[in-house]
């Protein structure tokens, strides 16, 4: 019985000092264990300042007032879309002001491009992207949200309308001769 219990004892006690020299073995090498596990210090970094003697001047890119106008139109398509899904989904009144805004935006752009004749046109419909930003300003317990998505498919139905490129090219203002 003895003898069992001391070569267990000793089989335990080889297993043991085979891990303690693995171990010793791997934290042993050319640097002293301290030095292995301490962060060195980041070297600062020198970089040369390389002046710059002679300025190079690009020139603006200059867009037709043609593609400007379908860019724009193209704009107020996706505000218009993101203000139908933002009410269908009742976001928040704040994400509905900021699209209301931004539509509004996008037709002072095209107001720019669009001359006098159709301009006046464009103030009608501003007015009334006003007056649906204005009922967002209430509290929405007095709003009918159904009402005022109704109206903004109007206008956009109105806009699409009088506003294609194809009804509107004729109306855009010449583009500046460069003299």
């Amino acid at each position: 019985m003895i003898r069992v219990f001391y070569f267990r004892f000793l089989k335990m006690g080889i297993g043991w000092m085979a891990v303690l020299a693995v171990l010793m073995i791997s934290s042993a090498g050319c640097e002293p264990l301290r030095k292995k596990f301490v962060r060195k210090k980041k070297q600062e970094r020198v970089s040369e300042v390389v002046p710059v003697l002679e300025p190079v001047d690009y020139p603006r890119e200059v867009h037709s007032r043609d593609s400007l106008y379908r860019h724009h139109y193209a704009l107020w398509k996706v505000w218009f879309k993101d203000l139908v899904v933002a009410m269908a989904e009742q976001d928040s009144d704040k994400r509905i002001l900021h699209i209301l805004d931004q539509l509004i935006l996008e037709l002072q752009s095209l107001q720019t491009l669009v001359g006098d004749a159709r301009s006046h046109r464009l103030n009608d419909l501003i007015d009334q992207i006003r007056k649906i930003e204005a009922s967002y300003q209430r509290p929405a317990a007095l709003r009918n949200h159904l009402i005022l998505k109704n109206q903004a498919v109007a206008i956009d139905r109105r806009f699409r309308d009088e506003f294609a490129y194809q009804k509107v090219r004729e109306f855009l203002v010449a583009e500046p001769s460069e003299d």
